[in-house]
């Protein structure tokens, strides 16, 4: 999988947080050239402001992969960074 697609799929959550009424704000974890996780903020649905894609990607993986060795290092891409 390229940076390229990676970026898409982030495309693709943000654009389904904005269909939720959150900001269009994606994230995706890879893995080996695999999206292992992805997520889109969700400020407004849990009411909260550190509900964040890239965080919500990052909880998502950790819970899939728990403490067992990575065949590959993690990578992650999002649609907006904070500077």
């Amino acid at each position: 999988m390229t940076p390229d697609d990676l970026v898409a799929a982030a495309i693709r959550q943000a654009e389904e947080g904005m269909a939720h009424g959150e900001m269009p704000i994606g994230a995706v974890v890879e893995m080996g050239g695999e999206i292992i996780a992805s997520a889109f903020t969700q400020d407004r649905a849990q009411n909260r402001r550190l509900i964040h894609a890239d965080l919500l990607a990052m909880d998502q993986a950790d819970l899939l992969l728990r403490d067992r060795p990575r065949s590959a290092p993690c990578g992650w891409r999002s649609t907006w960074s904070p500077a």
